[in-house]
């Protein structure tokens, strides 16, 4: 539980916090800050298709909410919800930020899913990485991304810093 409020407690320190679609359609997350008090971020989402169910927290209604597409929506009137409509044959993760830069959003959280966040490591457009591991080994699932790319530990782009919550390790990753 501490993990769990500590991450709520980050999301409350920035602007807006972002996955992907599986992400969204596996989760079902709501992205606030409802463990810890503080505003919660605006929820961001990149969804090609429109795949999000629309009974998904992502359109509640309760908080912000930005949804990539390549599809032309009309927002209805005084809805959080607003579809940005973007090329998805050019660099998606470059487009994203200048639209939310244009939109006064300067700080983001990735929070998923491996793609959304290998996207944004492989193209170096990070500050840096939190990454909790848990005392519990899971033999199938979702890979996480892989943080450190060869260009980085020769470079030596990254310093480290580590604790432990509890029965989680918190490493915290630097990019220069």
């Amino acid at each position: 539980i501490y993990s769990l409020q500590l991450v709520h407690k980050w999301r409350t320190e920035e602007q807006a916090i972002l996955i992907g679609t599986k992400t969204v359609i596996n989760d079902n997350p709501e992205l606030n800050a409802r463990h810890y008090y503080g505003k919660s971020p605006i929820r961001v989402a990149i969804d090609r298709n429109l795949k999000t169910p629309k009974n998904y927290n992502f359109y509640d209604g309760k908080l912000e909410t930005v949804m990539f597409t390549d599809k032309n929506i009309t927002p209805k009137k005084n809805n959080k919800i607003i579809f940005e409509k973007i090329n998805f044959t050019k660099n998606v993760t470059k487009q994203i930020l200048s639209i939310l830069y244009n939109r006064e959003v300067q700080s983001v959280i990735i929070e998923g899913g491996t793609k959304t966040l290998q996207n944004f490591i492989d193209q170096n457009l990070w500050d840096e990485a939190k990454v909790f591991t848990g005392d519990v080994c899971f033999n199938d699932g979702v890979k996480s991304p892989v943080l450190l790319s060869n260009r980085i530990k020769n470079s030596k782009a990254c310093q480290f810093s580590s604790q432990v919550i509890k029965n989680d390790k918190l490493t915290i990753y630097f990019n220069d």
